[in-house]
């Protein structure tokens, strides 16, 4: 997965659409993009009928984002993030409200 190249259509929402991406350096920004793609790789979104790829691909940003801040470790236990309900978290569940909201998660309980 780390050796694929990252898509040229994700790269353009990094850019255009997720806050902050720019000024990373290119190390930072190449650690989110891995985190990005182990993250679409693995991940199952709810409702998917709902989300479009774009707003996928954001979702796993703020979150690889956070996460890459956070000693670089990945979600290994969390399975399934459901968009657009009152913020609960189960085990290997995240339902969150807002893409918005993914920034204030304390995301330590899915290392």
């Amino acid at each position: 997965m780390g050796s694929q190249e990252f898509p040229e259509s994700w790269e353009k929402i990094l850019q255009d659409h997720f806050e902050g991406f720019r000024e990373l350096n290119l190390k930072d920004q190449n650690e989110v993009r891995l985190i990005v793609k182990v993250f679409m790789a693995e991940k199952y979104f709810e409702p998917d009928e709902h989300l479009k790829w774009d707003e996928q691909i954001l979702i796993c940003a703020h979150m690889a984002f956070k996460i890459y801040l956070e000693k670089h470790r990945f979600l290994r236990k969390l399975s399934t993030i459901v968009i657009g309900k009152p913020l609960n978290m189960g085990q290997g569940l995240l339902e969150t409200p807002s893409i918005e909201s993914l920034k204030t998660i304390d995301y330590k309980k899915w290392y």
